[in-house]
């Protein structure tokens, strides 16, 4: 870290008096710490890096100081915001709207599948509005790498006016394997000749630092800076490295189960099917190899959750109540799985890692979580509990988190996770249904 300046009154960052106003009717009052030390330089044009868990409040910093720098009277593309996961996208895309909307900045939605290929669902030649269909020149565009690269690619995406690129969830997006597409966004807007006005500025944020990870960001920026012709000590790429601070859970409960031995979990799971009558819930699993066994046994016999085949006219039809979603899931599929569990015809829906509570676009119906397999970290507990980008929870109702647990060696990381989320994790109560 090269940066500690704190400025700790949203008064004293040089905000527009309607985004201020904004910010204050929307409950918005004191700056976080992430807040504090990150708003400031993104709004005085400096390249950015920044490392904060989960819950800080990192997103409405970059949201508050993108929208800062926004012209609405200007028509034409100024802020790319790029993120790993589509829930995060929407996530971001319904917090521009909220505080954005009333300041006439109007923000487009570009989405697509985890495998950075472009969505079925949403064409091919124009992305997604969900803000205004009658808008075609938005002022900020969010979405994910590959959608975002196709469009650029297509032309339907003007990047000659982005002056400020901000990347999200930096680690995710490389855990997921979408750094090429990334390459392709930065090269699309990297200062050249074809740009009249030749300027880029790039803020990102991650959590688990790992020196790839590093190696990534510092190229980003550095390049950036240099395309720029820009090497004064005030265009210095500013490195904020947040301390990890305890998070409020608010509704949520943290239990483990201690299932003894690894072949027990399958019936540990099925008992509490069982127990709490068919409770719809998530359940995350480290590896796709670990879901589709899962997956297989929860639908055999002797499977709470196995249904006979039905036979009409003549056709073989299973009801199924087990759905899965992993990382290069056809958009089609994911989609279907989705509407299922919506509908609550899948009682059981089942996630594989690197996969979180943000790529649930649903998770507001979400009572229970369920750890088959426990994180290897904090970070990613945050996110399978559902913790949003700014601090907030993805629910308002009861959230129940139970995380299996099996041997020592996992009992020491379970104890570590929750040193690292300052909150208890107690062992499941026998009556269990009555958190519900």
């Amino acid at each position: 870290a090269n940066y500690d300046d704190a400025i700790d009154s949203f008064d004293n960052m040089g905000l527009s008096p309607r985004l201020r106003a904004t910010l204050s009717s929307k409950e918005i009052e004191t700056p976080t710490q992430v807040q504090q030390r990150t708003i400031l330089p993104i709004i005085q044009g400096r390249n950015v890096i920044l490392k904060a868990q989960s819950g800080t409040g990192r997103m409405v910093a970059f949201v508050v100081a993108a929208l800062q720098k926004v012209n609405p009277r200007t028509r034409e593309c100024q802020v790319l915001i790029v993120t790993a996961e589509r829930g995060v996208a929407l996530d971001v895309w319904r917090l521009l709207k909220e505080i954005g909307g009333p300041l006439g900045v109007v923000c487009r939605t570009c989405l697509d599948g985890d495998d950075g290929t472009a969505g079925e669902e949403e064409g091919t030649s124009r992305f997604v509005d969900e803000s205004d269909s009658s808008a075609t020149h938005p002022h900020v565009v969010v979405g994910t790498p590959g959608r975002v690269l196709h469009h650029i690619q297509a032309g339907d995406l003007e990047s000659s006016s982005v002056d400020l690129l901000m990347v999200t969830d930096l680690d995710t997006l490389l855990l997921k394997q979408l750094g090429n597409p990334l390459e392709g966004i930065f090269n699309a807007l990297t200062p050249s000749s074809s740009r009249s006005d030749p300027r880029l500025q790039v803020a990102l944020y991650f959590d688990l630092q790992t020196p790839e990870l590093l190696h990534t960001a510092t190229q980003l920026t550095h390049r950036a800076q240099h395309s720029n012709n820009n090497d004064d000590e005030a265009a210095r790429v500013v490195k904020i490295f947040v301390r990890k601070v305890p998070i409020n859970f608010l509704h949520a409960r943290h239990f483990y189960l201690d299932v003894d031995r690894e072949d027990w979990k399958f019936e540990t799971i099925c008992d509490l099917y069982d127990i709490l009558v068919g409770q719809q819930m998530v359940v995350f699993c480290n590896t796709r190899e670990k879901l589709d066994q899962l997956a297989q046994s929860l639908q055999s016999p002797p499977s709470p959750l196995y249904t006979n085949p039905q036979v009409t006219d003549h056709e073989t039809q299973v009801v199924a109540r087990v759905g899965c979603m992993y990382v290069n899931q056809p958009a089609l599929e994911r989609a279907r799985v989705m509407q299922s569990f919506r509908q609550g015809e899948i009682r059981i829906l089942i996630l594989a890692t690197p996969l979180t509570f943000s790529d649930l676009e649903l998770a507001h119906q979400v009572n229970l979580v369920v750890g088959y397999d426990l994180p290897l970290d904090q970070e990613v507990y945050l996110r399978r509990c559902g913790v949003r980008q700014w601090g907030m929870p993805y629910w308002q109702q009861r959230l129940v988190c139970i995380s299996f647990v099996n041997g020592q060696e996992e009992m020491g990381l379970l104890r570590d996770i929750e040193a690292g989320i300052g909150d208890m994790i107690s062992e499941m109560p026998l009556n269990i249904e009555e958190y519900f």
